[in-house]
Order: C-alpha cells, then structure tokens, then sequence
C-alpha cells in the first residue's frame, strides 16, 4: 500500500490536463472579452462617424429642403453599416443665438426612428457649447444613439452609444430649412 501511495503522490501524467481544465475558462473568458470589448469601440466609433458625417454634410449647405435632408438619412445608413438602420436614432438641429448671443434656440429640426426637437425651444447650455455663437449665428447639431447590445451576455453589459456633433455653416450664417 505505501508503495501505491507513494506512487500516486508522485504522478505527474495528468497535471497538464488538469491545469488545462483549471485555465480554460479564464481563457474563454478573455477572448470573448476582447471579441466584445472591440465590438463596442467599434460601434461607439461609428456612432461618433455618423454624426461628424450628418453635420459636415448639412453644414456645407446655404439652406436644405426635404429631400436633401432624406439623402443624409439615407447616408447614414450606409455609413452606418453593419449597424441596423432601423436601430441608429437620429436628429439633425438647425441651433441659432437669439439676439443676445447667449440663448440658443431650434430653428428646424428632423429625426429618424425619434421624434425631433421643437422648432423654437431653448437649447440649455448642458446640450450645446455656451459661447459658441455670436447673436444670429447658426450651427448644426446632430446627435445620434444607437442600442448597443452585446454578441455574449455577461461580459459587457448592454447599452446606449451617443454621440453629439456640432458644426458651423460654411457658406452662411445659418443653415435654412425649405420644404
């Protein structure tokens, strides 16, 4: 019996699947990590890719009417890929200064798959840069936010990507809205 024991105690032929079995997990773990963790930095740079585009395409305009405003939604869908258009959330403003240079109010607005702002409401200094106008000046701010959810559960949690850009007209004071 010793000669058993002492045998068995000095065994090595199975340690390595034992230690295999022991870091497995912790190994599956981390891929499936860093698999969803590049997910989200990619999705995160693609949200903040589809307001940059929507603003500097808007932007680069005197005045926009209905159908200009429908090919930058239709735009965005294909910079948006592979992310669901149906899912990517939208609203592209049209922000001008009152009088004072210090108030900033919704001059026009659109949206996709949200309700867009209402023409006139104040803009708070939380949701745009004070100091960024000059009385009667225009810019445009777009803001877009998509519902990340994550391939693996319980690795990141689930979650909504925003991101605002904001950006002066080139050619006028302030983008126009026509029908």
């Amino acid at each position: 019996m010793k000669t058993f024991t002492r045998r068995f105690l000095s065994s090595v032929s199975g340690v390595s699947a034992i230690e295999f079995a022991i870091i497995l997990p912790v190994m599956v773990t981390m891929f499936l990590g860093m698999a969803e963790v590049s997910n989200y930095i990619e999705m995160s740079r693609r949200t903040a890719s589809l307001a940059s585009t929507a603003a500097d395409l808007v932007a680069q305009e005197a005045s926009v009417d209905t159908a200009d405003i429908n090919d930058v939604f239709a735009t965005m869908a294909i910079v948006g890929s592979p992310m669901p258009a149906g899912s990517i959330r939208i609203a592209i403003t049209s922000v001008v200064a009152d009088p004072d240079g210090v108030t900033n109010r919704v001059a026009w607005s659109d949206a996709r798959n949200r309700t867009p702002r209402v023409v006139g409401s104040v803009v708070s200094s939380a949701e745009f840069p004070s100091g960024m106008l000059l009385a009667f000046q225009g810019a445009i701010m777009v803001e877009v936010e998509y519902p990340f959810t994550p391939m693996f559960t319980g690795i990141i949690p689930s979650s909504t990507l925003r991101s605002v850009f904001y950006l002066k007209p080139r050619r006028s004071l302030t983008v126009l809205r026509t029908t």
